[in-house]
């Protein structure tokens, strides 16, 4: 398995915890119901959290406040709840093409997902701009079970894309044996004036 270059880190439920009660309390009410989230590490090792609501997309991220305190940065994609949807993408794909990557190169996760999941994340975007689109992708390895966990999602001014899910017998040259994967699609709303 290969080690991605990254040092072992919190897991997601470890980093989550670690966010103050302030800042998850501000999380849920602009959110509404959670139906995905992530934690990563963000600048110095504090958490940086992305969570899809059914209100909106909130990604808070470490900063420092005008005082010179420790703060977060929470930026909010209002969504229409109405216009939420979601699939499952179970696929055992072919293997992809062998990478010659360095061990210090970050993936590209597009490289790796079953071409449902692509599509269901990418099409809305076809007429888009590409200065135009926020990608975030986020992944863990276990390398002890070869699985891999992502987080991804796309958003323009109008639509936002989000999916999370597994990859089981993950290897960098050639990707998953199978993935099991959530994508959700909906409709950005324009901010409160």
């Amino acid at each position: 398995m290969p080690d991605f270059g990254v040092a072992a880190v919190a897991t997601p439920e470890q980093l989550w915890d670690r966010l103050g009660e302030s800042v998850k309390a501000r999380i849920n009410v602009r959110a509404g119901t959670i139906l995905e989230w992530w934690a990563s590490p963000g600048a110095d090792r504090r958490p940086a959290v992305t969570v899809l609501g059914t209100n909106a997309l909130i990604v808070a991220e470490p900063t420092m406040g005008a005082d010179g305190r420790l703060a977060n940065r929470l930026t909010t994609v209002p969504l229409d709840p109405a216009s939420i949807q979601r699939a499952r993408v179970v696929e055992n794909p072919e293997p992809a093409p062998p990478h010659n990557r360095r061990r210090t190169e970050v993936i590209d996760l597009r490289e790796y997902l079953p071409p449902q999941a692509r599509e269901l994340l990418e099409d809305p975007f076809s007429a888009s701009a590409p200065e135009s689109l926020r990608r975030v992708q986020y992944y863990v390895p276990v390398p002890e079970r070869a699985i891999l966990r992502i987080w991804y999602y796309l958003t323009d001014q109008r639509t936002l894309t989000f999916a999370t899910g597994l990859g089981h017998g993950f290897r960098d040259a050639t990707g998953a044996d199978s993935w099991d994967i959530t994508c959700w699609r909906a409709t950005v709303r324009p901010p409160a004036r």
